[in-house]
């Protein structure tokens, strides 16, 4: 009899401590899951700073090329580049999560992130700018290309996603066309 009550402890033992196991797992696995909501609710709050940002910042240096306010153009201009300069951030965040286990360092990966393009872009108008070297026609339709970037997916609200890194891609491709149009009347 005793060896019976022995077996039925160790059993009961074993059972609970395998529930245990199996609860904590379940546990484990639900903190992950919320932790990496947060993360992506994070990235999707910061990207919305960073393209109403770019829209204002944007706005405001069509406004002041259009209005011959080289003071304001030449502010609003240094912070849209930091705008971009932090949404590539929040696109390398984003991109973490949308292609598990890739490097943000990734040709691809840095393809959809890359800001450089547009950066140089805003670097060159607003250097031209204050040269007088200007080509405004240029200028103003790489503005309204980010402006109407930013306006976009601002009204979408579908981000962080793949499409998003997509048209980041093209927005990039076009501001390297307008790079070598900036300078230059």
């Amino acid at each position: 009899m005793k060896k019976l009550w022995i077996l039925l402890i160790v059993l009961y033992a074993a059972g609970f401590l395998s529930g245990l196991a199996l609860e904590s797992h379940y546990s484990t696995q639900r903190i992950i899951n919320v932790r990496n909501h947060a993360e992506i609710s994070c990235v999707r709050e910061k990207t919305f700073m960073e393209l109403r940002d770019m829209e204002f910042h944007s706005g405001s240096s069509l406004n002041a090329l259009k209005t011959n306010s080289p003071g304001v153009f030449n502010l609003s201009m240094m912070e849209l580049e930091g705008d971009l300069s932090r949404l590539s951030t929040q696109l390398s965040e984003a991109a973490i999560y949308l292609y598990p286990g890739r490097r943000p360092t990734d040709e691809e990966i840095t393809n959809l992130t890359g800001i450089s393009p547009c950066i140089n872009f805003v670097e060159a108008s607003r250097a031209a700018a204050l040269e007088g070297e200007v080509n405004v026609s240029a200028v103003e339709e790489g503005l309204q290309m980010i402006q109407s970037f930013a306006s976009e997916w601002l009204d979408s609200g579908d981000y962080p996603s793949k499409e998003l890194l997509n048209a980041n891609r093209e927005l990039q491709e076009q501001c390297m066309l307008l790079l070598h149009r900036a300078k230059g009347k």
